[in-house]
């Protein structure tokens, strides 16, 4: 039986602390959740010594979430920010030619680099 990897539900999580307080063994657990046993023994790690809390497990995974996703270079307010928008909205320019010209501009003057990718993706 093949699985696809989904994340863990809040629904999920429940399940495994209901069950580890009946006394539930890792397969068991896995096998109600339709999981591998590692998941859930990964799950347990996670949270640490002790009794396993589902809310603080689930806290715990949006937080790495937020945390795991690279920052973005473009973040309006930023000069570099309003410097591409003033270009790509006023100018008309694209974004390749903003990416060009901001490596041409001397250290001093240049609120930063950004690729021409990174220009069309924000």
């Amino acid at each position: 039986m093949s699985r696809t990897y989904h994340h863990l539900s809040p629904e999920d999580r429940a399940v495994i602390m209901i069950e580890r307080q009946n006394g539930s063994s890792l397969r068991s657990i896995a096998r109600r959740l339709g999981r591998s046993p590692s998941t859930v023994s990964r799950e347990l790690q996670r949270a640490g010594p002790g009794a396993y809390d589902a809310t603080r497990a689930s806290q715990g995974y949006r937080q790495r979430r937020g945390t795991s996703r690279r920052p973005r270079l473009l973040l309006p307010g930023t000069a570099l920010y309003q410097h591409v928008h003033d270009r790509r909205v006023f100018s008309r320019w694209s974004p390749q030619q903003i990416a060009a010209r901001l490596r041409q501009m001397p250290d001093a003057e240049r609120p930063g680099l950004v690729s021409h990718e990174t220009i069309y993706a924000t």
